[in-house]
């Protein structure tokens, strides 16, 4: 059993991330674009981290190939699952599309079978059926969900399982403040570029600055280093399972805060899709083929 300092890491990571979803919707509702927002925060995490390693002097200690590996999941991993999470959230109900980001433990134990990292069982496979179908009860029609909105909410849970099975090695060999100043650099990079490249607008009005520095801080420097900090100590899976807090949590701000309901369905879809991902991460873990004798 890990540590409860160590899980408090994953439980930090998890609040943390919560309100990205109403940060996002108050950036976007006082004007500021989709992946201008989006490159400003990543750009305004880099900035904070980069300075807090050069005040440590704790820049260098990441290797070559591994400050490259963190900088594409930075790109392609962390930009991505942003900008697919917040196309999401015009379309979809904030507590919504977190709920079915939070598909994401089971997927990740699908890809640790893949990459042979651990065994898939019988009981790990009905599991994470189990979320697959909270999913889609989350997103039938008759729940009230707009189904683009939840394809792309699930596009960015593929994404990010994708990004913490490729970066969970990485962070057993720096420190998760190095790993992170290079992930936010490499994802504010290429989401400025796809905002230029869109047309939109990349500095944000001044009424949306708070949100857009409330995301740069909070879902992101904070939320991130702490994520880092969980896979470091205690590895993927188990962060995944304290992670599935996080809907909680979001769903409790978009109730309080945002006047968002659920219809029934989707309630007991939420409910498979976080019981699914739960008893998928905290099944015990399979020697992967190498590692049998």
């Amino acid at each position: 059993m890990p540590p409860v300092g160590a899980s408090l890491w994953a439980a930090g990571s998890a609040l943390s991330f919560s309100v990205e979803g109403l940060l996002a919707k108050t950036a976007m509702g006082a004007g500021a674009s989709l992946l201008g927002a989006i490159a400003v925060r990543y750009a305004i995490a880099a900035a904070v981290a980069w300075a807090a390693l050069a005040i440590g002097r704790q820049t260098g200690g990441v290797g070559r190939a591994d400050a490259l590996r963190l900088a594409l999941f930075g790109a392609l991993g962390y930009g991505g699952t942003t900008t697919l999470l917040f196309l999401a959230f015009v379309r979809i109900p904030t507590s919504l599309a977190i709920v079915l980001l939070y598909a994401y433990p089971a997927l990740v134990v699908l890809g640790a079978h893949a990459l042979g990292r651990e065994r898939l069982t019988p009981v790990i496979a009905a599991a994470a059926g189990l979320a697959i179908l909270g999913v889609a009860l989350v997103s039938a029609p008759s729940g009230g969900a707009e189904l683009t909105g939840s394809l792309l909410a699930f596009a960015a849970a593929a994404a990010n399982a994708a990004t913490v099975l490729g970066t969970e090695p990485v962070f057993s060999r720096c420190s998760p403040l190095a790993g992170t100043a290079r992930l936010v650099l490499g994802a504010a990079i290429a989401t400025g570029i796809a905002a230029l490249a869109a047309g939109q607008r990349l500095a944000p009005p001044p009424a949306s600055l708070p949100a857009v520095l409330g995301l740069a801080l909070v879902p992101t420097l904070a939320a991130v280093l702490m994520l880092n900090r969980s896979l470091q100590l205690i590895g993927a899976t188990r962060t995944a399972v304290i992670a599935t807090l996080e809907p909680i949590f979001a769903a409790t701000w978009g109730l309080l805060l945002l006047g968002e309901h659920l219809q029934p369905l989707q309630w007991w879809g939420a409910a498979l899709t976080v019981a699914g991902a739960s008893a998928v991460s905290v099944l015990p873990r399979r020697a992967s083929a190498e590692e049998t004798p």
